[in-house]
């Protein structure tokens, strides 16, 4: 059974200053560089860079780098490596990742990231899913617990109500992460994208395309704060640019999006409903040129009802979207705001690790985020042409 990688990294570095590859003073590679040369997480690189300066071996200055600190000449690695195996003097054994559910277009990526840097870091991982249930939640958090995870990772289910599990932890002082949300009045450390500034740009792309009439589309808000993020920086992107908001343009009632009606023997009915208002709402404002949808299915509904009305997406409407699946089949199909879901798993790593080391400041962190240009989208100047020539012809 191969060591894990944050062992081999120590040890590769180890054997490089006693044969003196790196003499003393020398600098060693950075955490950027060994992740990458060894094809792991920085927090993988960190840890062995952290165990031999805890050994005296190098000396880390914020800044600069990390040097050698001593010759090596009377001790083994194979001794060295078995001084420090732990975070903090605590051995993390297991971390319970609890999540609504995953898909190709968000969460699938986060979930193997995750996994991949605790199978580097020898960490026990324990997956379940609520499917957006709290009931379910509350479940998962009793079980992880009773069972010894030493820490978890949550993404919360939609709402803004809490389960009794959620706020015990709290009160028992135990180490978790929210990720991709945050609760208000839940004193927890959060990881996710800055959806304020990603739904802001979004938006503002397609007025740079032209477009003024602008629809938003989303399941309800609920006290979700990713999605009350999404719907501001939609309305901000409108005051920055001088442009008056039609409060009407804005739908937030889709629920077949939601994990936990998938789960619901009458999900086909529900997503009729869906395809019913959706319909109604859009026939109702055929001024919108655009529209901005808070999650990718609901960019794939859009699209459905459009080609029902027999307009064609994007020389019609433009549709852009948070999220989108990999591959080829499907690869930038529609325009939109690509989340950084391995960086998302490294951080919420990171700040649960640095509970177990005493960390007791709460981080929240709003990761960067990469806006995908597809074929869903398009100038409003070839809508211009079609109404001025059907104008020309009435």
């Amino acid at each position: 059974m191969s060591s894990p990688k944050y062992k081999q990294i120590y040890t590769d570095l180890l054997e490089k200053i006693k044969n003196g590859e790196f003499g003393y003073g020398a600098r060693v590679p950075s955490e950027k560089e060994l992740a990458e040369a060894f094809n792991v997480s920085r927090i993988t690189s960190k840890k062995a860079l952290d165990m031999l300066a805890e050994q005296k071996v190098i000396e880390r200055v914020r800044g600069k780098g990390s040097f050698v600190a001593t010759p090596i000449s009377s001790i083994t690695a194979e001794d060295l490596a078995l001084l420090n195996d732990e975070w903090g003097g605590r051995e993390i054994k297991m971390i319970g990742l609890i999540i609504p559910d995953f898909s190709p277009d968000f969460g699938m990526t986060f979930v193997k990231s995750v996994e991949k840097i605790c199978s580097d870091l020898n960490i026990h991982l324990m997956i379940k899913r609520t499917y957006g249930l709290i009931e379910e939640e509350a479940k998962c958090i009793t079980s992880m617990t009773e069972l010894g995870v030493d820490g978890l990772i949550i993404i919360p289910v939609h709402g803004q109500h809490y389960n009794h599990s959620l706020l015990q932890i709290v009160v028992d002082d135990f180490p978790f992460v929210l990720v991709d949300r945050f609760l208000i009045g839940i004193p927890a450390s959060s990881v996710g994208t800055d959806n304020h500034l990603a739904s802001k740009k979004l938006t503002e792309y397609l007025i740079r395309l032209g477009h003024e009439q602008i629809g938003f589309i989303s399941s309800s808000l609920d006290g979700t704060s990713t999605l009350e993020e999404r719907l501001k920086g939609f309305q901000t992107a409108f005051s920055h640019q001088g442009l008056k908001l039609d409060p009407n343009h804005i739908m937030t009632q889709i629920r077949s999006s939601l994990p936990a009606s998938k789960r619901q023997s009458k999900l086909e009915s529900i997503f009729q409903e869906d395809m019913e208002q959706l319909g109604i709402f859009i026939g109702q404002h055929p001024e919108i040129t655009a529209f901005v949808a808070s999650e990718y299915e609901q960019a794939l509904m859009i699209e459905l009802v459009l080609k029902k009305l027999g307009k064609k997406v994007p020389e019609d409407c433009s549709i852009v979207c948070f999220d989108h699946p990999n591959g080829l089949i499907v690869e930038k199909r529609f325009t939109h705001i690509k989340q950084k879901e391995e960086l998302m798993a490294e951080k919420s790593i990171d700040l649960l690790l640095s509970k177990f080391n005493g960390e007791s400041e709460l981080h929240h962190l709003f990761l960067e985020f990469e806006l995908v240009e597809g074929s869903s989208s398009s100038a409003i100047k070839t809508i211009n042409s079609l109404k001025a020539v059907y104008k020309g012809r009435a």
